[in-house]
């Protein structure tokens, strides 16, 4: 199977680009690939979450759990608590 001329984080770098305002065709001319190509890469990639993002989406999770466990007491459940 061929391998991509462009890593992961370079697509998802193009797709920002593209939702930041950037015409297809002027992000498209700019990077070398046809339009057919970007929306390919588009419909594959368009889901994707950045890392940075995730490891900050964890920071919050962990600080709204941690709010809770404080506020609220542990539930019972079958004999045992929860925390």
């Amino acid at each position: 199977m061929r391998k991509s001329r462009f890593t992961e984080a370079q697509i998802i770098g193009m797709l920002k680009e593209q939702e930041a305002g950037m015409p297809v065709a002027e992000m498209c001319r700019r990077h070398g690939l046809s339009p057919a190509t970007f929306y390919k890469l588009k419909s594959k990639y368009g889901g994707v979450i950045s890392p940075f993002l995730t490891g900050s989406m964890r920071r919050i999770h962990a600080a709204i759990f941690s709010f809770w466990a404080g506020v609220m007491p542990p539930m019972p459940m079958f004999g045992r608590s929860l925390l």
